[in-house]
């Protein structure tokens, strides 16, 4: 009897982890993952462009891409290590290089001057694949899908 409870406990788990594990991803116009930084605009768009994560600033009211500025900082810690990343400001978009891992938290905060206050987001990166889109679960297009149909 225990057994049987165990396993129905086990198959509910694993559903409901498949159930939430996408979340509510909204892709940006260069098909990355935006990482809301709190009520005041505007967002930011992360891509993976071979081993370096791209992050550019995202306009929600035109949809599309907007210059970081040289007042602007970007500050990301590797949330698991706690260890602070060193994203690079190069055309208008920061560039920092992906931490090893497939699954990890990032935690970005975007100052718009230095005096300024931070807004915080995060990014959760997983790049197990989706069952439904194929695409890998952080920038998976199933809760969008979801959205555009509606």
């Amino acid at each position: 009897m225990k057994k049987r409870i165990l396993s129905a406990l086990a198959v509910l788990a694993l559903t409901a982890t498949a159930a939430f594990a996408h979340g509510d991803v909204e892709i940006g116009p260069n098909g990355g993952r935006v990482v809301d930084l709190g009520s005041k605009a505007p967002s930011a768009e992360v891509v993976l462009q071979g081993s370096n994560f791209v992050i550019s600033l995202y306009d929600e009211g035109a949809k599309k891409t907007v210059p970081a500025t040289a007042a602007q900082t970007l500050s990301i810690v590797h949330k698991e290590s706690g260890k602070k990343l060193e994203p690079k400001l190069v055309d208008g978009k920061w560039t920092v290089a992906k931490p090893d891992g497939k699954d990890f938290w990032l935690i970005l905060t975007l100052k718009d001057d230095a005096a300024g206050k931070g807004r915080t987001g995060r990014l959760h990166y997983d790049e197990a694949v989706c069952g439904d889109c194929k695409n890998p679960e952080w920038i998976c297009k199933c809760a969008e899908q979801k959205k555009a149909k509606k």
